[in-house]
């Protein structure tokens, strides 16, 4: 489902939601260049604006980059994204959030 401009019209926002009703889970996708920390924020942002849709979901943060990100390493954005993902998903928050350059692939 389409975030930008659809679910969400205004401020910050991702560009996707993938949704599995039947699984309880929500993966919120943001398509970017190299820009990690905006990636990340417009995430944040769409989680925080849809939150009451999602409160029985365990949500996870996926992104997608066409270069490779600089290296910032537990930036304080990433950091405020991890927190409340772990808010969200209580004790299980392995690989909640996961970036990658070009391809990402994954099972659900």
């Amino acid at each position: 489902m389409k975030v930008y401009g659809c679910l969400i019209t205004e401020g910050e926002r991702c560009d996707y939601l993938i949704v599995s009703c039947e699984d309880k889970l929500a993966f919120f996708v943001e398509l970017k260049g190299h820009d990690l920390k905006k990636a990340i924020g417009q995430i944040y942002s769409s989680i925080t604006k849809l939150l009451t849709e999602i409160q029985e979901f365990k949500v996870h943060a996926r992104i997608v980059l066409n270069r490779n990100p600089t290296p910032d390493i537990n930036s304080s954005i990433e950091l405020k994204l991890k927190k409340r993902l772990k808010q969200q998903n209580g004790k299980d928050t392995l690989a909640l959030i996961k970036y990658k350059s070009n391809v990402l692939e994954e099972s659900m």
